[in-house]
């Protein structure tokens, strides 16, 4: 294989892996929104009056190991060892040496 192909084949690769990234965080985040959604149930249903102490104990206990669900899905959510979700992932789909096209997936700030 010449350079060329060589570069052409890494960069297909590399593409490749942004798929498998993009696959992987999806579904961390599916999974974290229907955690999220199920907090707020807990936290509505806490909030209504016609629920004693123990209900509510319960509520909280659910709301807790939610929370730690969702800690444990954005630690662990990670591709030959990076973590997906904390803003520090991304993926060179360059063909040519010297060249670099990143796909960054950190978060930019809003103007």
């Amino acid at each position: 294989m010449d350079s060329k192909t060589k570069g052409q084949t890494t960069a297909i690769q590399n593409a490749n892996d942004g798929v498998s990234v993009s696959q992987l965080s999806e579904s961390a985040m599916e999974q974290s929104t229907d955690i999220l959604r199920r907090m707020r149930e807990l936290a509505v249903q806490a909030g209504d009056a016609s629920n004693g102490t123990d209900d509510r104990v319960a509520l909280g206990k659910e709301f807790n190991t939610m929370s730690d669900e969702l800690t444990r899905i954005a630690k662990s959510t990670n591709l030959n060892g990076e973590n997906l979700l904390d803003g520090t992932a991304g993926v060179n789909t360059s063909a040519e040496q010297g060249q670099v096209q990143d796909a960054d997936f950190a978060q930019k700030p809003s103007n």
